[in-house]
């Protein structure tokens, strides 16, 4: 159980690409990272570079770690 209650891994899903569409950088992100962990590395590199040309650091970072290891 997470801290807030039973955790919804559709209901989550389904806000980060709410706030996504909605340009927001750290959702953008996140999709990403979660992508990445699933082993689609492909898809998450569009999220981290839509999340860089957005502004968010992180974004960069996460773009050389996905092409680099």
């Amino acid at each position: 159980m997470g801290e807030c209650g039973a955790k919804d891994i559709e209901r989550a899903n389904s806000l980060f690409r709410q706030s996504a569409a909605q340009a927001f950088p750290p959702a953008v992100h996140v999709l990403g990272v979660i992508l990445r962990r699933d082993g689609k590395d492909g898809e998450a590199i569009k999220y981290f570079e839509q999340s860089a040309q957005l502004g968010y650091q992180a974004g960069f970072a996460d773009l050389g770690f996905t092409y680099g290891l």
